[in-house]
């Protein structure tokens, strides 16, 4: 993992919180699903001019690859299928309150997956057991999906935020994987890559004098 910092200043109107000066960290992650990181931030601590007034966090998750494939092996009757395949984050934190200004918790998960329903003829006769290929086959992938959120934290729990050392945020990717219908379907999947970044934005009230 990389952490990018930056500081900037930025124009009246550029972020969801009034102008002022901005300082970002990112944190990246990567793998193979299920898998939990823990990302280190720094507390804000006059890392740019001002007052803090604002604090984002930006959650984002892309995944790639896998493939899924769902069989009809009854001999009696087609079989629709529903299948859907992909990876699903959830972000916590046991050091900072991850609330948003409605006082509700900040995210509810991401969920970058693909799905799609398949009509299976009966068996071709291809025996038991997944078998490729033929009209009662289907197949999905390579996944290729996103998700993002950005969250602006709750203004009474800057303080969580401000000062020295840093805290944790924990991402917890889970795989997505789901073929359901009629019985008789069999299935078979190549796992999905997951990666993706947290950011957090802080803002202060800080106005660069005008040239």
């Amino acid at each position: 993992m990389k952490r990018q910092l930056l500081g900037v200043v930025a124009l009246a109107g550029a972020t969801s919180v009034a102008s002022g000066a901005t300082f970002t960290q990112t944190e990246n992650f990567s793998g193979t699903p299920n898998f939990v990181d823990t990302l280190t931030f720094d507390k804000f601590n006059g890392q740019v001019a001002g007052n803090l007034i604002g604090v984002e966090i930006t959650y984002s998750l892309d995944v790639t690859g896998g493939s899924l494939g769902v069989d009809n092996d009854s001999e009696a009757q087609t079989a629709n299928v529903t299948v859907e395949l992909g990876a699903a984050g959830a972000l916590t934190s046991s050091d900072v309150s991850l609330i948003d200004g409605s006082f509700s918790t900040a995210w509810t998960g991401l969920n970058a997956s693909e799905s799609n329903n398949f009509s299976l003829a009966v068996n071709d006769g291809d025996g038991a057991n997944y078998q490729a290929g033929g009209p009662d086959n289907a197949t999905m992938g390579p996944v290729n999906e996103s998700d993002s959120s950005t969250v602006a934290i709750n203004s009474l729990i800057f303080g969580q935020y401000s000062g020295a050392g840093t805290f944790d945020l924990v991402t917890d990717i889970d795989q997505v994987l789901d073929f359901g219908g009629n019985g008789g379907v069999s299935g078979t999947f190549t796992a999905t890559s997951a990666s993706g970044s947290v950011t957090v934005k802080y803002i202060t009230d800080f106005v660069a004098p005008a040239v």
